[in-house]
């Protein structure tokens, strides 16, 4: 059971991390926002390695919730 309640916490720690930095200023200007991204996110969870991977490349709101309807 505790391995399921980790898991379900690393997603929704990935999701925070690409939501805030979606429109954010210091995220925006950098050139390396994937790879800022990766490092902010665990490497656990059940969105791990697939889904993260498509998250971290999303821009906008419309682009996250498209990601996440699969």
């Amino acid at each position: 059971m505790m391995t399921d309640l980790l898991k379900f916490e690393a997603d929704t720690i990935t999701l925070q991390v690409i939501y805030n930095s979606i429109g954010n200023r210091e995220f925006a200007q950098l050139s390396d926002i994937d790879a800022k991204r990766k490092n902010l996110c665990p490497k656990m969870g059940y969105l791990y390695p697939d889904y993260t991977d498509n998250l971290i490349k999303t821009r906008n709101l419309e682009s996250l919730r498209e990601e996440l309807k699969g």
